[in-house]
This record gives structure tokens, C-alpha cells and sequence, in this order.
């Protein structure tokens, strides 16, 4: 009979696939993706490493925060981030502005879920 322990676990496995699926792409935090008055976290993981990458996060209240992050495995929520910039723009609706502004076209692909 096979070790329950060594079973692999099904929602892991889509974690790390998802997670290099995204390799080198904006992508939205599912848990964290803007509506209802939460944050947003988007983030891009590195073609050569999916468990690093860059982020922005965009807070309710305007405040953004980019960054690096590392140790994104199986997902980003087990990441340590390390913020390089923060700057509050009043509301999340001009930070987001600003930001996808600044970002460009793959940012916003990333964020409408296009790629």
C-alpha cells in the first residue's frame, strides 16, 4: 500500500505549474487582486527562476510598494518581499494609473489576465 505522505498533493502541484506557467509575465495575486477594497499584488517572476521576481502592490488607501521578492515556492504568498520603493498617490485608482502607466503594455496584460 503507498505512503499517504508521499502522495503528491494536488493543489501543490497546480501551485508550482501556475507558478512557472507565469515565468516572466505581470501577473495578479488571486487572493490579493484589487476588488472590494483590497489590496493588489501584482507580480512578474524571473524567466531563469519562478520563486524570484519583481511585485507591486497597490494599496486601498493609494500607497504603492515595489519591490523584489524571493522564495516564492510552491506561490507567491510564501514569499519574502523586500520593498525598493513606496510612495503614496492619494487613491488606488491614481496609483494604479500611475503605476500601469510607468509598467506599460505588459503590465496591463498581466493585470486584465490577457497573458
Amino acid at each position: 500500500m503507498p505512503d499517504a505522505a508521499a502522495a503528491p498533493v494536488p493543489e501543490y502541484d497546480a501551485w508550482v505549474r501556475f507558478m512557472r506557467s507565469r515565468r516572466g509575465r505581470w501577473t495578479v495575486d488571486p487572493i490579493h487582486d484589487g476588488e472590494n477594497g483590497r489590496r493588489l499584488l501584482c507580480f512578474c517572476p524571473s524567466l531563469a527562476d519562478e520563486t524570484r521576481g519583481v511585485f507591486v502592490e497597490v494599496e486601498a488607501d493609494g500607497t504603492v510598494r515595489a519591490g523584489t521578492y524571493e522564495d516564492a515556492f510552491p506561490h507567491i504568498g510564501d514569499a519574502l518581499f523586500r520593498g525598493r520603493w513606496e510612495r503614496d498617490f492619494g487613491s488606488q485608482r491614481e496609483a494604479l494609473r500611475v503605476v500601469a502607466e510607468r509598467l506599460g503594455v505588459p503590465f496591463l496584460l498581466g493585470l486584465i489576465g490577457a497573458v
